[in-house]
């Protein structure tokens, strides 16, 4: 056999070999993915927040948030950089509401020195369906708003996930990287 037709095979062995792998390193890493969304709430006063709030896996629960409120009749100025229920220790997801939805709220300062917060809830189970988080309205502006001011409308758009492309990536080189060390 030739000697580069006798390398094809190998390399095609390796190959196969780190896809393989890649493909269950993605696997365990869906297992316990997190969910982060690009969200854009906009507020009956004509107020904005716009960053990003990341779920665990299913949308079962929030755990992280990042953003700022800006404008509208109340000129709003506000950074908002952790959620109620992880920041405070307490069960999460919890549901305040009943009839499966999921409630938290996007809080300003600290766990120990706060000021402000935006009440937002969602549908876990719809979420899911339509593959990106499911807000849901309701008139009690604690879990819809903040202050008085309701939550009217929102955006989503997911933030891409690098960390799967660079583990299959990783797990190729790495492959192709012991079939050499094998060769020589």
């Amino acid at each position: 056999m030739p000697i580069a037709e006798n390398l094809m095979m190998k390399l095609t062995k390796h190959l196969k070999v780190a896809i393989l792998l890649g493909g269950m390193v993605m696997g365990a890493m869906r297992s316990s993915a997190t969910i982060v969304e690009n969200v854009t709430l906009g507020f009956a006063s004509g107020a904005t927040w716009s960053g990003t709030i990341s779920f665990y896996d299913g949308y079962e629960g929030m755990f992280a948030t990042s953003g700022l409120l800006t404008g509208g009749t109340n000129n709003y100025n506000m950074a908002t950089n952790w959620t109620w229920w992880e920041g405070t220790n307490q069960p999460n997801p919890a549901s305040s509401l009943g009839g499966g939805l999921y409630n938290d709220w996007l809080m300003n300062g600290s766990p120990s020195s706060w000021s402000n917060f935006i009440g937002v809830n969602w549908d876990p189970a719809l979420s899911v369906l339509s593959g990106g988080v499911s807000f849901q309205y309701n008139s009690n502006t604690y879990y819809n708003g903040i202050g008085t001011d309701a939550i009217t409308s929102y955006q989503v758009g997911s933030v891409p996930d690098t960390g799967s492309t660079l583990s299959l990536f990783g797990a190729a080189v790495l492959a192709l990287g012991l079939g050499y060390r094998k060769r020589r």
